[in-house]
């Protein structure tokens, strides 16, 4: 995933406080979005 200049630092450090890792966090976020889309 391409994020802006700076982006992927401060998203690594917010799932280090909540996920534990970068890929778990992405994943779960895509999980809730497609949830939400869903329900639409």
């Amino acid at each position: 995933m391409r994020v802006p200049k700076g982006k992927r630092e401060i998203i690594s450090e917010h799932a280090k406080d909540y996920d534990g890792s970068l890929n778990k966090f992405l994943n779960r976020a895509v999980d809730e979005a497609m949830e939400r889309d869903k329900n639409k």
